[in-house]
């Protein structure tokens, strides 16, 4: 079983953390916006995947409760792939 990273917080740090909550399907963010923060999956499941010119979702992975998702190649300010 995976560590909850929110519980490892202390309370000064906890603090700093912004949450939000997403509608089922809805866009977290796309492919080339600029990176403005890591997620945590506090509840549900996350796809990372891309869209071929043919409207085809590729999903190249699942994140589950717990899962921690960072973007950075640590040269590009911008998200590799859509989250869903």
């Amino acid at each position: 079983m995976k560590e909850n990273i929110l519980a490892t917080l202390k309370s000064n740090e906890l603090g700093e953390v912004k949450f939000a909550s997403f509608k089922k399907n809805s866009i977290i963010f796309h492919e080339g916006s600029e990176c403005e923060f890591f997620g945590v999956v506090v509840e549900g499941t996350i796809s990372i995947s891309s869209y071929t010119s043919a409207g085809r979702e590729i999903v190249y992975n699942v994140l589950n409760k717990n899962d921690v998702f960072v973007f950075s190649n640590g040269w590009s300010p911008t998200y590799p792939l859509d989250l869903i």
